[in-house]
């Protein structure tokens, strides 16, 4: 029996993006399918931003030693400074947009990680990395790390949240919760460079109104410098925060989702769209054209018109959308929070046995 405590700061945030997601859906699986190994979430005591991350370098190894656990997993980009030599530690990494597009974050965001992650990087036994982009990122921006500790483990998708439902209930829904009415593009993500929301509403406009759909962004909180996303106060935009467990009501009423992303380490946006029914358009970098494969249409980020031919196309062309649609099923299907949950203790197993595993 190996006990395993699990670093939960990130459960005290009082937003939901990817990387909360992650740990919130990785801690479930884990409970369910580990009966060999025993779990104790550890969470800070306060919400304050300072104080868990003082919880997370110096509080939480005392923990590890009273719960006189085998393994440390931190499953949110980094882990403490410091710990106690007898127990493991395994961290999974989201992204590395920081180092790509420093320009999207705070100063204090960038001097924190950029210090931190390299000693993280070196002391853990091993990485978990949620796509090969992502591992090929890392030792592209680490050429000191040995390739055989980064682990290849994809995220899930909970199927039971995100999935197919009646379009027109969605419709209605979003029309009295939000005032959503007509046809509307989406997309979902912060409100940083690196997602492109400017340069996609520059796009939308310059189709918006010969095709009659707006453009709907749900968009969440960060360390982020942000921007506005172009002319996002135009009459065909709107732009809304923290909608919670309803994201999925968007997937199925949106006439697609847009994900203009110039770094994804992932990309849950896509998947549960996916998953919802709904037809993917998303740029050609990155982990995009991995976890997406052959269930998407590709755009070029970095070009407004390519974007807005992507959004044209997937409108106009219904044999296109039905297409995309049943791809995408059939990829979403093939991402389980159970499957994760098992590759993960995989490579729980093979850094407490000290052997290798296939990568």
């Amino acid at each position: 029996m190996v006990k395993v405590v699990v670093d939960g700061r990130v459960l005290s945030h009082a937003r939901m993006s990817g990387v909360e997601r992650y740990v919130v859906e990785i801690c479930r699986a884990l409970q369910d399918v580990g009966s060999n190994h025993s779990f104790v979430l550890a969470k800070p005591p306060s919400g304050s931003k300072i104080l868990r991350h003082a919880w997370e370098h110096f509080a939480l190894p005392v923990q590890c030693l009273k719960e006189k656990a085998d393994l440390l997993f931190c499953p949110a980009n980094i882990a403490p400074l410091f710990r106690p030599r007898r127990i493991r530690l395994v961290v999974t990494i989201h992204g590395l947009a920081f180092r790509h597009y420093p320009q999207a974050y705070t100063k204090g965001f960038n001097f924190y990680y950029s210090h931190l992650l390299p000693r993280v990087l070196r002391r853990a036994d091993a990485i978990v990395a949620v796509s090969g982009a992502e591992k090929n990122s890392i030792l592209d921006q680490y050429g000191w790390m040995d390739h055989e500790k980064i682990y290849i483990v994809h995220s899930g998708i909970n199927h039971e949240m995100f999935r197919v439902g009646r379009r027109d209930n969605a419709k209605e829904i979003l029309r009295n919760r939000f005032g959503i009415t007509g046809k509307f593009v989406l997309a979902v993500g912060s409100q940083t460079a690196v997602k492109n929301f400017r340069r996609l509403v520059e796009a939308f406009l310059q189709i918006a109104n010969g095709a009659g759909v707006n453009l709907v962004l749900v968009c969440g909180a960060g360390p982020f410098r942000y921007e506005r996303g172009g002319n996002a106060k135009h009459s065909r935009v709107r732009l809304l925060h923290n909608v919670g467990n309803e994201l999925p009501l968007f997937y199925q009423a949106a006439e697609m989702i847009v994900v203009p992303s110039q770094y994804e380490g992932f990309g849950f946006p896509a998947l549960e769209a996916m998953a919802c029914g709904c037809p993917v358009v998303v740029s050609n970098v990155a982990a995009l054209p991995e976890v997406c494969s052959d269930a998407a249409y590709y755009i070029d980020p970095n070009d407004s018109d390519s974007i807005a031919a992507g959004i044209e196309k997937v409108l106009t062309d219904e044999n296109l959308r039905q297409d995309l649609i049943k791809r995408g099923l059939h990829r979403a299907s093939n991402f389980t929070w159970e499957k994760t949950a098992r590759e993960t203790l995989k490579v729980f197993d093979a850094v407490m046995n000290e052997r290798g595993a296939v990568r």
